[in-house]
């Protein structure tokens, strides 16, 4: 027993080393070489538009491809992106519709993307087809996609039962309105599991969220404010420096005042469910 006692203490040291040595986040993608990710998300809307309930359902399955072309010395990852695939579902009591985004297809653009994955700058490489008119009365802008390609991670070094809080506000331009995200959302690591062959740990997030935004459009302002709840999972894998896959679930009521051509009030209430899965 004595002779193996040296063994089971070892063993045991690194056990206890592995449960608290902390995970730091970044995408490291090589360059060179392609990396794939396939995005689905369905929002469903119920709004009340003058004194009418308007119910909306949009999916979308977008598939994006990105070419790392260098690394600065920041961290800061440059990257050709293009969508491979990219079809938006929209179902409502006045439109229902299937939009087939090939157009898009293989079109490049340029991002700059900070290594937790927030994305800095776009610039289009290939020309872009014009947005299409029905999809941004919508709110949705196709080439707009780009900037929000990849999960954010935790910008703190994380271990056993440790936290870190996203607070910092994120602006954005969606449907010629500027919007300003402020989120207050936790991060905190629950565990490690291997998913699709990768070893991962697995990242629980949830907290609130608060929007706010105005623009204009056919003569008319917008003004924009919401208050809503962000919860979900993510699994990243260290040692490849990528995420693997992720679900978030997010709810809001926002109300939106729209003057001058016109003048009225719309409430909502918003749930949006986005699943991303890395494709070896």
């Amino acid at each position: 027993m004595k002779k193996h006692a040296p063994w089971i203490v070892a063993i045991g040291l690194l056990v206890a080393v592995n449960i608290a040595a902390k995970v730091k986040f970044a995408y490291r993608l090589e360059k060179g070489k392609t990396c794939k990710y396939a995005y689905q998300s369905e929002t469903r809307t119920n709004q009340e538009m003058m004194g009418r309930p308007v119910v909306s359902s949009t999916k979308s399955d977008i598939v994006i491809v990105l070419e790392p072309v260098g690394t600065a010395e920041n961290g800061d990852l440059s990257c050709n992106a293009w969508f491979d695939r990219m079809v938006i579902r929209v179902s409502s009591s006045r439109l229902d519709s299937t939009f087939n985004l090939a157009a898009y297809a293989n079109k490049r653009a340029r991002l700059v993307l900070a290594p937790y994955g927030k994305v800095k700058s776009v610039v289009p490489v290939d020309s872009m087809p014009p947005p299409d008119p029905m999809l941004q009365m919508l709110g949705i802008d196709a080439r707009g996609l780009f900037r929000r390609v990849l999960v954010t991670l935790p910008q703190a070094e994380l271990g056993e039962n440790e936290t870190w809080v996203n607070s910092v506000p994120d602006t954005s331009q969606m449907s010629n309105m500027e919007v300003i995200t402020t989120p207050k959302v936790e991060y905190r690591i629950s565990g490690r599991e291997t998913v699709s062959g990768f070893d991962c740990v697995k990242v629980g997030y949830t907290g609130p969220v608060r929007t706010a935004g105005k623009g204009s459009r056919m003569g008319a302002d917008f003004t924009f404010e919401g208050e809503g709840t962000l919860e979900g999972t993510l699994y990243y894998a260290g040692q490849n420096g990528l995420l693997i896959s992720g679900e978030n679930r997010s709810e809001q009521q926002s109300s939106i005042v729209i003057t001058g051509a016109a003048n009225m009030t719309i409430v909502q209430n918003t749930n949006t469910v986005t699943k991303i899965t890395y494709v070896p």
